[in-house]
C-alpha cells in the first residue's frame, strides 16, 4: 500500500538580467551587481524557509529492507522506533531569495513529493516535480525498531546549492540488527557516517566528502575524494574483503582486529589480510595509515 504525503517545496536563487545595454556598478540597485559585460544581475541573498514536518509510521516486516532516497537534504538513520514499526520524519526547506517566501511557500506546497511505500520492504522518497528551483529539498530521518535485520540503503543526489553547506550528509548512528549497508552520496559536500555493528557484513559507501566508517564487520568497500577514518571489528573466515579508494588528496586512516596482518606497498598503499580476507587501502595523493 502506499502513503502519499503531499507536496511541498521550495526554491532557489536564480540571476536575472536586468538589462541587455551595460550600466555602471554606480547605478546598478541594492541587490544587483555589475557583471563581466557591464550589465546588472540580480543577486539576492538567499534565505531557508522551513516547512512543516511530515511524519508517519509504518509496519515492519522481520527481513525487511529499508531504502531512502532524496533530492537534497541530510539523510539520519536512528534506533528508537517500537518494536514493529519503523518512523520517518521529513523537514521540507527551500533556499530562495531573502523575500521570496510567499514563492518558497508555493514550491514547498506544489513541487515536493514525499512518498513511502510499505509492506515487505520499505521505501522512503522524496523528490521534486515540475520545474523548481534547485533549492528545494528536505532531511529525513528515519528510526529503526530494535529487531530490524534487513538491507539498509541511502541514496543522497545533493542536488542543491553548494553555498548552502550542511544539507547534503548522510549519517546512519544505528543500524539495530541490519545485514548490509549501502550509502551513496553523489554531493561534493556531503559527508558519509557509518556508526555500525557486528551484524553489518557487508558495507559500501560512495561519497565525495569525507567518510567516516565504525565497528562494521567483514567485506567493506568504500570510495571518496576526502579524508577516510574505517574501523572494522570483527572479519570472519567467510569474509572477503575490500577496497578503500581516495581518488583525491584524502588520507586513510583505518583499524583492524588483532591478528591481522599489513604489508605496505608504499606509504599511500597497504594491504591487509585478516585470514582470508584482503584489504586494499590506496590514497595515492595522501597517507595511508593501520592500526
Amino acid at each position: 500500500m502506499k502513503h502519499f504525503f503531499g507536496t511541498l517545496a521550495l526554491g532557489l536563487m536564480t540571476f536575472t538580467l536586468v538589462g541587455t545595454s551595460g550600466c555602471k556598478l554606480s547605478e546598478c540597485g541594492a541587490d544587483e551587481q555589475e557583471g563581466s559585460d557591464g550589465a546588472c544581475i540580480q543577486g539576492k541573498s538567499l534565505s531557508k524557509f522551513d516547512g512543516t514536518d511530515v511524519s508517519k509510521t509504518v509496519d515492519y516486516q522481520a527481513g525487511g529492507s529499508v531504502t531512502i532516497s532524496t533530492v537534497y537534504g541530510n539523510v539520519t538513520i536512528e534506533g528508537g522506533a517500537p518494536a514493529g514499526k519503523v518512523e520517518v520524519i521529513f523537514k521540507p526547506f527551500d533556499f530562495e531569495a531573502y523575500d521570496e517566501k510567499e514563492l518558497a511557500t508555493r514550491q514547498m506546497n506544489e513541487n515536493l513529493n514525499l512518498h513511502i511505500q510499505d509492506g515487505a520492504n520499505i521505501d522512503v522518497t522524496a523528490a521534486r516535480k515540475g520545474s523548481p528551483s534547485n533549492g528545494l529539498g528536505t532531511s529525513i530521518t528515519v528510526k529503526l525498531p530494535p529487531e530490524f535485520d534487513g538491507n539498509l540503503t541511502v541514496m543522497n543526489h545533493g542536488d542543491g546549492p553548494l553555498a548552502n553547506d550542511g544539507e547534503f550528509d548522510v549519517e546512519v548512528n544505528a543500524v539495530a540488527s541490519a545485514k548490509t549497508v549501502t550509502v551513496t552520496n553523489e554531493a561534493s559536500l556531503g559527508d558519509c557516517t557509518v556508526n555500525g555493528g557486528a551484524s553489518v557484513v557487508s558495507t559500501g559507501v560512495t561519497c565525495r566528502d569525507d567518510v567516516m566508517v565504525h565497528g562494521v564487520s567483514d567485506d567493506v568497500n568504500i570510495s571518496t575524494e576526502k579524508d577516510v577514518m574505517l574501523s572494522v571489528g570483527k572479519v570472519s573466515p567467510s569474509a572477503k574483503g575490500g577496497k578503500v579508494a581516495v581518488s583525491g588528496s584524502g588520507n586513510i586512516e583505518a583499524t583492524f582486529p588483532a591478528g591481522c596482518t599489513t604489508a605496505e606497498v608504499s606509504p599511500t598503499n597497504k594491504k591487509v589480510t585478516c585470514e582470508g580476507a584482503a584489504y586494499d587501502l590506496s590514497a595515492p595523493s595522501g597517507t595511508v595509515t593501520v592500526k
